[in-house]
């Protein structure tokens, strides 16, 4: 399984790569910025629930996200306010990326929550927690 990795958006957030004849080639990880503002510097952070189709939970239940129904089909996770970075644990078997996220960059005393875990196996169906 093809998997990349990005970040220059300043956002995390995990896609599905399609090609051209919108086979599934591979996914993507983008790790959020630790201090570098995102959508949310430009007024933009509420834009996630739109994005990755969670703005739906309320008419179609949990189950519909990871499943293409946002403005971008292809987005299956988008954090578009909180500052962190993105932990990748790599084994033979799957790729796991927790986005960590921290509570505050206005000070040195902070803490750190995962946000979003997702498992891409080299068999089977991508995991989210």
């Amino acid at each position: 399984r093809l998997v990349t990795l990005s970040g220059d958006s300043h956002n995390g957030w995990f896609t599905t790569l399609t090609n051209a004849a919108g086979e599934k080639v591979g996914v993507e990880f983008a790790g959020s910025s630790v201090t570098s503002g995102g959508f949310d510097y430009y007024g933009l952070g509420g834009l996630a629930s739109s994005l990755d189709g969670t703005a739906l939970i309320p008419q179609l239940g949990a189950g519909i996200v990871g499943k293409g129904l946002g403005l971008i089909d292809d987005l299956n996770y988008v954090d578009t306010v909180q500052r962190g970075y993105m932990q990748l644990t790599v084994s033979a078997t799957e790729i796991k990326g927790e986005f960590v996220y921290v509570s505050t960059i206005k000070s040195r005393t902070y803490t750190t929550a995962i946000g979003k875990t997702i498992t891409v196996p080299t068999t089977g169906d991508v995991k989210y927690a």
